[in-house]
């Protein structure tokens, strides 16, 4: 069990620092007059925030502190560029790596809650990447992302841009799509 903690803290780190640098990111994008970037970093911290629960739910009464690191606060292009990094280096390497490492350890409920909530996130991150890379070259071609509304599976985190609730189950948990709560603008 001290492998899937550590692996699970570690998720937590890195979900608890996306939250606070997406909510930085969505108010330079507002400075910079992208509302509908800094809406898509407002939807991603939503997304994060169910990462954080469900890596939260899955380590359960295990101590858990978090730490905020340092990152660099720069204009909306870079801030794009930094966010799909993240998220590809997450989906690519970092979920991939604790999976395997869990996985090794054994294979009780605890570890199997603790992979379940990592495979949904490594999914949602891949989505949040995609999505990522359309603003970026957006905002390369001087314009603001082309979104409406943004929709946020409350049990995965899935991330949709649609112009009405999405009517089909989430394609990543397969829950529902009343669970998907609606992003308010800024």
């Amino acid at each position: 069990m001290k492998t899937t903690q550590k692996c699970l803290i570690e998720a937590l780190q890195g979900e608890s620092n996306a939250i606070v640098r997406y909510a930085d990111f969505a108010d330079v994008a507002l400075k910079e007059g992208f509302k509908n970037i800094a809406y898509l970093f407002k939807a991603l911290v939503e997304t994060e925030r169910v990462h954080q629960k469900n890596h939260l739910r899955a380590l359960g009464e295990c101590e858990y502190k978090q730490e905020l690191e340092d990152w660099p606060v720069s204009d909306t292009t870079s801030n794009l560029q930094y966010a799909v990094d993240g998220e590809t280096l997450e989906y690519k390497s970092a979920y991939p790596s604790m999976i395997k490492q869990i996985r090794k350890e054994g294979s009780n409920e605890y570890q199997k809650v603790a992979i379940l909530s990592m495979t949904w996130s490594s999914a949602a991150e891949k989505t949040h990447a995609q999505v990522l890379k359309i603003a970026l070259k957006a905002i390369k071609k001087g314009m603001d992302l082309d979104v409406t509304q943004i929709f946020v599976c409350e049990v995965c985190g899935n991330l949709i841009l649609s112009k009405e609730l999405p009517k089909s189950v989430c394609d990543i948990c397969g829950h529902d799509a009343l669970f998907y709560k609606l992003v308010k603008p800024f």
